[in-house]
This record gives structure tokens, C-alpha cells and sequence, in this order.
């Protein structure tokens, strides 16, 4: 089990609890964005961690002690992608405003600013005009369901241009049975048409299910193949909550914007400590105690996986 820790409990990397999440609100009324430094310098069309735990629309809610409710995948999807995608537009709004603004600062110093000097000047307007501008564009694209496909649509163009120049895909060699590949990772379970393997990122367990059938979004694969991701994830949840004695887990896909792979995947996340008390530099090993533990308790998790779904 992982170690229980406060900062386990309170860790920035926690993901967003179904009751975190806004709830839904008229078309003409934008939920409220969350307070962020501003865009990353130089403009990056993706919005931030902190946006992000905001953005995901988790509409069905599990009760605790009972087992987990397979999640409205396509649905919370399709929400979380306009709502970003007027994030999206307000980023960049506010961005011809910062641009304006450093250039004059620059020609008022003679001198091109730093770093650092760019970020002190980006905070306070991203902070000023961040909101008004992404609750205009939420209005429009929010109106109708005209104008929440049309932004999704665009938001599937660019992303997927994006992604196909700049995104990584690791799942697509581990799914060929890639030697290489399984060896990086955990798989917890796996069968002809998907697995499901740990989230090796994530300071606290988590695990990723990962449909074989290729696909950046959901609109990309069958409905068959999302309605079983859908029911393996809630299947997963329930997994976690009888090994590690968690309350029903978090489950959504990643909008568009906030993707960094290419292929589909479905975040499981259980409300769990984190491994550690004190992030660990990347590149450096974990102790053999704490891999022995992790070892132990995914070989337990595995094998409770595979138990539900065979009885399903």
C-alpha cells in the first residue's frame, strides 16, 4: 500500500473529484475558470495544470461503498473539449495583450526583457483579462449544439496536427507486444481488445486503460470499443477500492488540448496517497523496499482486475 502521507493526501498532482467539478451551467453562462499565472511565455495553445483539474466534466457520480458507475465517456469528453476550447481562444486573446505589452516595455527599455521579466509582466494582465475573455467565448461557443460540435471540430484539427508532429505514443508498440516496450511498463491486465497498465508518471496509483483499436479521440473509434472502455474502467475502480480500500476513483478522458499522446487512453485515478513523502528527481530509481511494495500491491491489484471482469 502506499505510504500515508499529508502530502500524499493534499498533492498538487491530484486529479478532479467528481464533486469539484462546476456544475452545469445555462449556455449563456460561462463556469467559473480557476485562478493561473497566465499562458506559458511563449504562447502554448494548451491550457494549464491548473486549468485542467477544472476542466473535466465527471457527470456520473459514484457512491462510496457501492460499485463504480461506468462514466458517460463521450458525453463528459465532448463537454470538457468545448469548454477548453474556449479557454483556448481566451489564452490567446490575452496573449496579443502580453505580446503588446513586452514589446513596448522593450522598446521603452531598448533592450529585449528576460524570462523572467516577461513572466512579471504576463501575470497581472493574464490575471485581469483572463476571465472576461473566456466567459465572451464560452458564450458563443456554449450556445447551441451547432456551436459546441463546430468548436470541437476545430479543437480535433489543430490538436490532432499537433499531436501527430510533436505527440509521443507508447501504447501502440506495447499493444504489438513490443519487447521493449512491455518492459517499461506495468500491465495490470490486458485482453484482444485493450489493457490496462499503471500510470508510470503519477506519484500515486493510478492506472491508464488503453484501447488496442487505434484512435486519438473517442469519435475515432467504434462504439462498441468505448462502451467496453467505459465498463473496464468502472471495473478498475472497483479493483482499487477493494485492494487499497479507496472510495470509487475519478474517470474521464483528456480533452483535446490537454493531450500529450497520440493514442486514446482513459485515466482511472483513486483518491491514494502518494508512493513518497518528497518527489524524487526523475532518472533517479526507487529504493528496493518501495519497488518491492509496488510490485506486491499491482500483482494484488492485477489479479483483482482480472477477477471482476471475468465475472462481469
Amino acid at each position: 500500500m502506499p505510504h500515508v502521507t499529508e502530502r500524499g493526501r493534499t498533492s498538487p498532482a491530484r486529479t478532479p473529484r467528481a464533486d469539484d467539478a462546476a456544475p452545469a451551467a445555462p449556455a449563456d453562462t460561462a463556469p467559473t475558470p480557476p485562478d493561473d499565472d497566465g499562458p506559458a511565455l511563449p504562447p502554448a495553445s494548451r491550457f494549464s495544470g491548473a486549468d485542467a483539474r477544472a476542466a473535466y466534466r465527471i457527470s456520473v457520480r459514484s457512491v462510496a461503498g457501492q460499485p463504480t458507475k461506468a462514466p458517460a465517456l463521450a458525453d463528459d469528453w465532448f463537454e470538457a473539449a468545448y469548454t477548453a476550447e474556449a479557454k483556448h481562444l481566451a489564452n490567446l486573446d490575452v496573449q496579443k495583450l502580453i505580446d503588446d505589452a513586452i514589446a513596448t516595455e522593450e522598446a521603452q527599455l531598448g533592450r529585449p526583457l528576460d524570462r523572467d521579466e516577461q513572466r512579471a509582466l504576463a501575470r497581472p494582465i493574464h490575471k485581469a483579462q483572463f476571465r472576461g475573455f473566456y466567459a465572451k467565448h464560452y458564450k458563443k461557443v456554449a450556445k447551441d449544439d451547432a456551436s459546441k460540435k463546430k468548436a470541437v471540430s476545430s479543437a480535433k484539427r489543430r490538436e490532432k496536427k499537433r499531436l501527430e508532429a510533436r505527440g509521443r505514443d507508447p501504447f501502440t508498440p506495447l499493444a504489438q507486444g513490443d519487447r521493449a516496450a512491455r518492459q517499461k511498463e506495468v500491465m495490470l491486465f490486458e485482453d484482444a481488445d485493450l489493457m490496462v497498465v499503471i500510470d508510470r508518471f503519477s506519484p500515486s496509483p493510478k492506472a491508464l486503460v488503453v484501447p488496442k483499436e487505434q484512435g486519438m479521440f473517442p469519435t475515432d473509434i467504434k462504439k462498441a470499443t468505448l462502451a467496453k472502455l467505459s465498463e473496464v474502467s468502472a471495473l478498475v475502480s472497483d479493483a482499487f477500492a477493494q485492494v487499497a480500500g479507496s472510495q470509487p476513483a475519478e474517470i474521464w478522458i483528456n480533452p483535446p488540448q490537454n493531450l500529450s499522446l497520440k493514442q486514446l487512453h482513459v485515466h482511472v485515478q483513486p483518491r491514494l496517497p502518494a508512493w513518497e513523502d518528497t518527489p524524487r528527481p526523475r532518472g533517479v530509481p526507487p529504493p528496493p523496499d518501495l519497488v518491492a511494495e509496488q510490485q506486491k500491491f499491482y500483482a494484488e491489484l492485477g489479479a483483482k482486475i482480472a477477477a471482476l471482469i471475468a465475472a462481469h
